[in-house]
């Protein structure tokens, strides 16, 4: 898993009219937040495939969206 220090820097940097920048959430949180709308939609529990409930476990969700986001972030570094 990458550092904190890992997180592709800030996804939506901006700086206004008075020279002040604001550097928005990371790269890192940006692509788990898009991969958490993904697995939310599958409406399952990732500990079990085969289950037909909705999600149970917040922590296994934030897991592996974060997991999903590190993949994402190396993945970026090897490039096309």
């Amino acid at each position: 898993m990458l550092s904190e220090f890992e997180d592709g820097g800030p996804a939506f940097p901006s700086t206004d009219a008075n020279g002040f920048t604001g550097v928005g959430i990371s790269v890192r949180d940006y692509f788990a937040a898009q991969c958490l709308s993904g697995l939310c939609s599958l409406g399952k529990n990732l500990e079990d495939a085969d289950a037909m409930d909705d999600w149970t476990q917040a922590d296994v969700v934030a897991v592996t969206a974060y997991a999903i986001a590190d993949s994402m972030l190396q993945n970026r570094k090897i490039g096309p």
